[in-house]
Parts: structure tokens; sequence; C-alpha cells
């Protein structure tokens, strides 16, 4: 289903029968505080998830340490995963680093 990760309504008619998700959304190129629409998209995913009952999400987040000094894209990608995790629904989270080649946006 094609949608609006910042649109609740939209996020109820595309969870409506399932049980587990794929959370594979950037917002990065989306422009200026693309990381402020980062946390709400997670946090409207994992509420919508937690009312439809979902059983399991499943986020490709960023390899950093967060406790280190990093760059906001992948601070972004850590607090996504914590806003995903702050629902009732459990999040297994895979942390990848960056993908740099032709056609990537961090190579941009």
């Amino acid at each position: 289903m094609e949608g609006d990760i910042l649109s609740p309504v939209v996020l109820d008619q595309a969870m409506q029968g399932i049980y587990a998700a794929y959370y594979f959304v950037h917002n990065m190129s989306s422009g200026r505080n693309y990381h402020k629409r980062e946390i709400v998209s997670a946090h409207n995913f994992a509420s919508v998830a937690s009312m439809h009952g979902l059983e399991h999400i499943i986020y490709l987040g960023g390899l950093a340490d967060p406790d280190k000094n990093i760059g906001l894209h992948l601070r972004s990608r850590i607090q996504t995963g914590d806003a995903l995790r702050q629902g009732s629904v459990p999040v297994t989270e895979f942390r990848a680093s960056l993908i740099i080649g032709s056609g990537s946006i961090s190579l941009k």
C-alpha cells in the first residue's frame, strides 16, 4: 500500500489484517527537519501497530554508537528505533552501516 507515514489514517488502513510490519522508512530526502519527521513517523507507526495488535515490527536502523558524537543522520536512525520501541509491539532492529554508492543519498 502506498501512503503517507505521517498520516495515522493511512497507517490505520494499511495495518488492517496484518500481524507483522517492516519499517523501512527514511525521511532524509524530505528536506530540512527530516529528523523531526522521523520521530513523528515512528511514533505514528508504533501507535497504529499497537492499536491493530501487530505481533512484530522489523526495523532497519543505522550502525552507530549513540554515546559518541555522531551526525544528525545516524542520530535520527537511532532515535527512530527508540520511538518504535516505545510502543507495545516488539521491535527487532537490524543496524547496518551507511550504503555508499551510485544512487545512495549518502553519496550526494
